[in-house]
């Protein structure tokens, strides 16, 4: 442990080092790549990823530079939440646990406060995250594609060690004790992942993204990719990635009735009658239990259902503080005899596992947070001139709501993960109005759905 955390501090100082030569630009777009790609690599490969600890590096030179972001609304709620997991290690049982959790807020916190500056400051920060990351996403897409058709090729790559380097320590654990949904031929994580609805998420929060890119800049490569990463959605065999695919693509496709008043009342209708519809479709669905898998690799729709009543057990005996990081999983030790199930399993429900981890007050930050997103994101819709403005402000919402709901029901937080970290920030500052900050828009600032040449 103590060479563990020597090599850590010599690798954060010279990453520090790097990081105060780079412009903010370079800064965001390695971070975006870095963490996408991860790189868990001797002697971190059980807990820190290189993607992580680049955004650490970075912090210092980060908060010199964009220190008028410190007060935005968006950097302030991302604070709280980082102060109430902090305040939170006074009563976990499980400190490795909250280590990793306040790492991860705290770097996306740094990420935040760059994404926002960029933004400021006239700089596209969308397309500087989507360009840095389109090399990396068309492996995956492909990846995906090609592991769900040759189920062989995906063993042999999760038996290497690329594997190892870019999904972690998860990897390792699909064949010793600890499977996950990727097992299963109907399903496919990719290159990045070692379970196929994180890289549902993934790949849909990027689709969305590259929708975003096409519509304000008429980019061919922007278009290309939002079709790939489309196409690939299906491939990883969620089906919480099916259900979002089309519940948003409706939403983004019909959100320029939003930008008329008088067809307003159309647009909720439609979305009424569909998602309703859906709805009631999917739950039929679900419970006929159709993961396809072992219980052993996947948990059914029933199994969240008991969860989450066992959650608002959990919730009546410390309904403020929660249980601190590590005490739901000693509680479900406890518990599951009774509640039938036996496995320690997590939430699967991102809202449920901050609270029992950092407390209510965590939880409610985080839905003001979404509050805040949408009400910014829908004035967007509505404000647009035309159709098309509309639909990329709508595809913006996509990528936020995206990894909101799809942490409804798995193991996710509310910015996805650290992969969709930079992603998730850079729609946070897009979609907020110039004046939301303390100190307004920098001089020399221009929005940034207007089109541009390039990143």
């Amino acid at each position: 442990m103590e060479s563990i955390i020597l090599t850590a501090v010599i690798v954060l100082l010279g990453a520090a080092g790097v990081a105060l030569v780079l412009s903010r630009r370079m800064r965001l777009a390695v971070s975006a790549v870095a963490n996408l790609a991860q790189g868990f690599l001797p002697p971190f490969t059980n807990s820190l990823s290189a993607g992580l600890l680049w955004t650490l590096a970075m912090a210092p030179k980060t908060v010199m530079d964009c220190w008028r972001q410190l007060r935005h609304p968006v950097a302030v709620m991302v604070s709280f939440i980082l102060a109430f997991q902090l305040v939170a290690g006074l009563w976990s049982e499980d400190l490795s646990i909250w280590r990793i959790r306040v790492l991860q807020t705290f770097a996306f916190w740094v990420v935040v406060l760059l994404a926002f500056e960029l933004q400021s400051r006239g700089r596209s920060v969308m397309q500087i995250v989507l360009a840095s990351s389109t090399p990396l996403v068309v492996f995956q897409s492909a990846a995906v594609v090609l592991f769900r058709v040759f189920p062989n090729r995906e063993a042999a790559y999760l038996h290497s060690d690329w594997a190892g380097s870019l999904i972690g320590s998860a990897v390792r654990g699909l064949y010793s004790g600890d499977p996950n949904n990727v097992l299963d031929p109907a399903k496919s994580g990719g290159l990045l992942n070692a379970n196929a609805n994180v890289a549902s998420m993934l790949l849909g929060m990027y689709l969305m993204g590259y929708l975003w890119w096409w519509l304000t800049s008429g980019s061919h490569l922007a278009l290309a990719m939002a079709v790939l990463t489309g196409l690939s959605v299906p491939f990883t065999g969620s089906k919480t990635g099916l259900i979002l695919l089309a519940g948003l693509g409706l939403f983004v496709g019909l959100s320029w009735l939003l930008a008329s008043r008088k067809k307003i009342w159309i647009f909720l209708v439609s979305m009424i009658v569909v998602l309703g519809g859906g709805a009631i479709g999917a739950s039929v669905f679900l419970d006929r239990d159709v993961s396809g898998i072992s219980a052993q690799t996947d948990t059914s729709w029933g199994t969240r259902l008991t969860l989450w009543g066992a959650a608002g057990r959990y919730f009546a005996t410390n309904p403020v503080f929660g249980l601190g990081f590590g005490g739901w999983e000693s509680r479900m030790r406890a518990t599951r005899g009774e509640l039938g199930i036996t496995e320690v399993l997590p939430p699967h429900n991102f809202l449920i596992a901050m609270w029992a981890e950092s407390g209510v007050t965590s939880v409610l930050v985080v839905v003001a947070l979404f509050a805040v997103f949408l009400v910014w994101g829908i004035t967007g819709v509505r404000s647009s001139v035309s159709g098309k403005a509309a639909v990329g402000a709508a595809a913006l919402i996509g990528i936020v709501a995206w990894a909101f709901f799809h942490g409804m029901a798995d193991n996710t937080t509310f910015f996805g993960t650290t992969q969709t970290a930079a992603l998730f920030a850079a729609a946070l500052a897009v979609v907020s109005p110039p004046g939301a900050g303390p100190f307004g828009r920098a001089r020399g600032g221009v929005r940034d759905d207007e089109p541009r040449s390039g990143p």
